[in-house]
């Protein structure tokens, strides 16, 4: 669980959970919990290809460049934070892709550090299939 929160003392914060998964393994039994707006990013195109054999995850620098560059991401986050900054509610996302260790934790790394900029959120984020 990686924590971004940066807040004035007394300030009204909200918590937001951002959460990478693998649909391979959602659909073999690891249930997302309820009450979670899920994000396909599916549509992005696939780095494992580059990166096969690699250790390599989306939480590195490299791989995040190559997921980052692709419009359909920045799309993807730009509507996110515009969506979790316009939320009076604590919100539950969920972004998953294939394997849940490339695409998947580079968009929720961006877009929890790019919510921490704001100062008025406790962001949490957790690489629920990173290591699968």
């Amino acid at each position: 669980v990686r924590n971004y929160t940066k807040h004035p003392k007394g300030a009204i914060n909200m918590t937001t959970k951002i959460m990478s998964f693998g649909f391979r393994w959602a659909l073999l039994g690891s249930a997302l919990p309820e009450g979670w707006l899920v994000i396909d990013a599916r549509h992005i195109q696939d780095p494992a290809k580059t990166f096969a054999g690699s250790p390599l995850r989306g939480t590195d620098k490299e791989v995040q460049d190559v997921v980052l560059a692709n419009p359909a991401a920045s799309a993807m986050i730009d509507t996110l934070e515009r969506t979790i900054r316009w939320s009076d509610s604590e919100l539950h996302i969920a972004i998953g892709c294939t394997s849940g260790r490339h695409r998947s934790v580079a968009v929720a790394e961006k877009l929890a550090q790019r919510l921490s900029r704001y100062g008025d959120l406790d962001i949490e984020v957790v690489h629920r299939d990173i290591h699968k």
